[in-house]
């Protein structure tokens, strides 16, 4: 279950009041926020958007959940969900604040198809200065967007 604070909510709720209809449920795109906020955080903007695409990716692709929490909180897919702590988000400061606001907004702009895909289509993506996972002998193309290689799997 991912949940948020209040704050987290307020700011949640009054971007998704400003924006346009959308097609994914509030639900969907509070599950894409945390990933953005968590996976990419303390990233720029691309690097945010690289994420969501990942996310948007694998909803639209073959073998994965056809929702945006399904693919989220598919299990061991994305490592901020292993932390306990990072299932209930707590924005303490100005800095939290201003990387859950882009991340809201990235994410239901991503979400509803009106930014481009950075990663020219990637399913995966690891941080290279963390982890080399075993997968990556399957690379089909690799993209480097922040501290993060995407990739396709075939």
């Amino acid at each position: 279950m991912i949940s948020m604070g209040a704050t987290a909510f307020f700011i949640f709720t009054s971007i998704i009041a400003h924006s346009p209809v959308t097609h994914n449920s509030e639900n969907d795109l509070i599950c894409m926020a945390h990933a953005i906020y968590f996976e990419a955080g303390n990233q720029d903007y691309d690097g945010k958007v690289a994420v969501a695409s990942v996310i948007m990716n694998r909803v639209e692709g073959k073998g994965y959940p056809d929702s945006i929490c399904g693919v989220v909180t598919q299990r061991h897919q994305f490592s901020y969900l292993l932390d306990d702590s990072k299932h209930h988000l707590q924005i303490k400061n100005k800095i939290d604040r201003q990387a859950f606001n882009e991340s809201v907004r990235i994410g239901y702009h991503v979400a509803e198809g009106r930014l481009y895909d950075n990663t020219e289509g990637a399913t995966h993506y690891y941080a290279q200065k963390l982890v080399t996972p075993h997968w990556t002998s399957h690379i089909d193309n690799a993209k480097i967007i922040e501290d993060h290689t995407f990739i396709s799997l075939r």
